[in-house]
């Protein structure tokens, strides 16, 4: 069985308390919290990325 390896993480007080109300709410303990978070905001980031830029996309074809 493989163990969880876990670091100390360093937060601001306010954004520890935000968490912390988040996972009351989602029912999770505060590392799956901080762990799905982490993931949600990756998969946005990386679907961003992979999106064409609409602006430049206008430009091209002569818009303003």
């Amino acid at each position: 069985m493989e163990t969880a390896k876990y670091t100390v993480l360093r937060v601001r007080k306010t954004t520890r308390d935000l968490l912390k109300l988040v996972s009351v709410f989602s029912h999770e303990s505060m590392v799956e919290t901080i762990d799905r978070l982490a993931r949600q905001e990756l998969a946005r980031l990386q679907k961003e990325q992979e999106k064409p830029d609409a602006a430049l996309h206008k430009e091209e074809k002569g818009g303003s």
